[in-house]
């Protein structure tokens, strides 16, 4: 009887009249996992937090290179037209040029004809 009485004082309670916060059951075997175990589990959230930041990290460094990538690109694309524009442009000026000294050149033919006559 007096064993009895031990095995019952050292067993949890069915019924315990004690309300915590936390859900916890009686009986020791249900949701109370080994230290083992939970520090398994702490190990494995920390190793998922950290993989979760590398892939942030990794996330941030190609979008950076992305939008440089980019930049360049646009920066290359604009100093190539500004690079066509001025060869349009010189081209201008040369037939420009060409024409004036053509002319140039008939008037003075002309001159000389009409100085001859």
């Amino acid at each position: 009887a007096e064993v009895n009485r031990l095995q019952r004082r050292l067993s949890p309670r069915k019924g315990s009249a004690t309300t915590t916060f936390f859900v916890t059951s009686n009986s020791p075997s249900v949701g109370k996992s080994s230290f083992k175990a939970r520090m398994r589990q702490h190990a494995l959230s920390r190793s998922h937090e950290a993989e979760q930041k590398e892939r942030l990290i990794l996330d941030k460094k190609r979008a950076r290179h992305a939008k440089l990538k980019a930049w360049r690109e646009e920066r290359e694309s604009a100093k190539n037209k500004r690079e066509a524009l001025l060869q349009m442009e010189r081209e201008v000026r040369r037939t420009k040029r060409a024409e004036k000294e053509k002319r140039a050149l008939l008037l003075l033919t002309e001159m000389q004809k009409a100085a001859d006559d």
